[in-house]
């Protein structure tokens, strides 16, 4: 029957609170993983900083890695901290990624891809 107030029905009107609840909650999820972008670019500046640390030792020792052993080691031990420390830093970054794009049901398109690329990159 048609509704004589062209209202919406319940259905329609529950469907679109649903659809707001998702995005809201995604809204949410997505500025919790922006936050941890800094974890991850201070990160990253920390195993750049230990790559140029490694490459200075190289150049003292003309690039004899044997030589340079007993300077590499430590520096290289950090770094494995380092590069597993970055991995962990991506993780809310990514789960928060991975939960917006499941509340949105489709696939993301490429305005939010880019976009998601730049904050990545920035």
């Amino acid at each position: 029957m048609d509704d004589p107030l062209n209202m919406p029905s319940i259905a329609a009107h529950l469907a679109l609170l649903v659809d707001v609840m998702y995005l809201n909650a995604a809204e949410k999820v997505f500025e919790q993983g922006l936050k941890g972008i800094g974890a991850v670019h201070k990160v990253m500046e920390k195993v750049e900083r230990l790559n140029q640390r490694r490459e200075a030792i190289l150049e003292k020792h003309d690039g004899n890695t044997y030589a340079a052993y007993d300077d590499l080691e430590p520096i290289s031990i950090q770094l494995e901290a380092a590069e597993h420390d970055l991995g962990v830093a991506h993780a809310p970054v990514l789960q928060a990624l991975a939960l917006v794009q499941h509340s949105r049901r489709g696939p993301l398109d490429r305005k939010g891809a880019e976009k998601i690329q730049r904050l990545l990159l920035a």
